[in-house]
């Protein structure tokens, strides 16, 4: 049975193909700083699903020395990750257009 440490976080990955499909599930021990091993050597079209994680969650791949940004504005802000739990949407003055 699969149990969520204390202070972890589980990440699913599930790939289809035409000759079948895999599902990977990892842990994460550190929810402040996540770092998991690159799944690159395994498939190399994990390179962009680890970017956009990396960029969204700021998760750390060990191994995949190309996580520059995919997603977000050239602009957005380092070390901040929009789809943390703990994301503040930065309040909008709605008078403004």
């Amino acid at each position: 049975a699969w149990q969520a440490a204390s202070g972890a976080d589980d990440w699913a990955f599930s790939l289809a193909g035409q000759s079948g499909a895999v599902s990977l599930r990892v842990r994460a021990t550190d929810k402040a700083n996540p770092r998991l091993p690159s799944f690159t050597p395994i498939a190399v079209c994990f390179d962009w699903i680890e970017r956009e994680i990396h960029e969204l969650f700021g998760v750390e791949f060990d191994g995949n020395e190309d996580l520059r940004p995919l997603l977000l504005p050239d602009d957005w802000p380092k070390g901040v990750y929009p789809l943390r739990k703990n994301f503040v949407v930065p309040k909008r003055d709605s008078r403004k257009a």
